[in-house]
């Protein structure tokens, strides 16, 4: 992504410097060994040298903001990928690294996200969730309404990061409704998963979260799926069980997942669940089986094992 660079910031010329250290030389040897130096013309004493301060005035935004885009991808490709605690390890150091990054640089990014050009704001809106610092929480929201597309999209992951308990969800469940753009909507869905995960509000959500179930995009049903049981929405455990046929597995295997977690702090739709988990079960195969079973077995706190017999005979026996 190519950044436009805003101007440095001003910093001492190495020529100036020299030069002034020359005047100063010169004004030392046209004295004479009996001058008594006035200290009402003494040059004003220098600041201590911060490197660190040094340092990040020296950095240019568009720099900084490559190379916060840089890394933040490096750390989904680590997120989305890591298997081993080694991986997770260095995706949890990346991202510690980018959240230093963001704090010495949080005005600048502010700025950049209100009145930055559109590839600016874009990285911006994302970076900032690194913070997590509520201060930016109101400049993230008002990105929500940015007429680029590309800035709404990460101003959702931003929120999504920042994860703040009061985060209002009015604009992330409009825009889960009504964005014609599938990236929008899976990425409102994912912003309204982790800020109701977070402690927020969800009764503004529920209905946008509960539409998504039916959403053309099997991204978007998966979050929504899990939004709602984020919520405890028992009002939607038909549709969820219904979504357990969903064509796409990543789908289902939200729906199950979903299921499980309502029932699991319902004990009266227990039983229901458990036979739609175990009905589901006798129809599939492949990866959404693993997730019935995962499901099942969470649900009775005991495991009878691969073969489906077993489960639904269990199932049957609840109220």
């Amino acid at each position: 992504m190519r950044l436009d660079h805003l101007p440095a910031q001003h910093q001492l010329p190495g020529k100036l410097a020299g030069l002034t250290l020359a005047l100063l030389l010169a004004s030392a040897c046209a004295s004479t060994g009996t001058d008594v130096p006035d200290e009402s013309s003494a040059p004003p004493a220098v600041e201590p040298y911060d490197p660190a301060d040094h340092r990040r005035r020296k950095e240019p935004i568009g720099t900084v903001l490559l190379e916060l885009d840089l890394s933040m991808e490096d750390w989904n490709k680590l997120i989305l990928t890591a298997r081993s605690t080694q991986q997770r390890r260095q995706a949890s150091l990346l991202e510690k690294d980018i959240m230093r990054r963001v704090h010495i640089n949080l005005d600048e990014l502010v700025t950049q996200l209100e009145t930055g050009p559109p590839a600016n704001r874009t990285v911006a809106a994302m970076a900032l969730g690194f913070s997590r610092d509520r201060a930016v929480l109101s400049p993230l929201l008002a990105a929500l309404e940015d007429p680029k597309q590309a800035v709404v999209n990460n101003a959702l992951l931003g929120l999504a990061l920042l994860g703040q308990a009061d985060t209002p969800l009015g604009g992330a469940a409009i825009l889960l409704r009504e964005a014609p753009d599938p990236t929008t909507r899976h990425n409102a869905a994912y912003a309204l998963l982790h800020c109701v995960n977070n402690g927020s509000d969800p009764a503004v959500a529920l209905e946008s979260a509960r539409l998504g179930l039916a959403d053309e995009h099997p991204g978007v049903r998966a979050q929504c799926a899990l939004v709602l049981a984020a919520a405890g929405d028992m009002a939607s455990l038909d549709d969820l069980i219904a979504r357990l046929s969903d064509d796409v597995q990543l789908a289902a295997s939200a729906a199950a997942r979903a299921l499980g977690s309502l029932a699991r702090g319902d004990n009266h739709q227990k039983g229901k669940v458990a036979r739609a988990l175990a009905s589901a079960l006798q129809r599939t195969d492949g990866s959404l089986r693993v997730s019935l079973l995962r499901e099942l077995a969470r649900l009775a706190g005991v495991n009878f094992g691969e073969e489906t017999e077993p489960w639904v005979e269990w199932a049957h026996r609840l109220p």
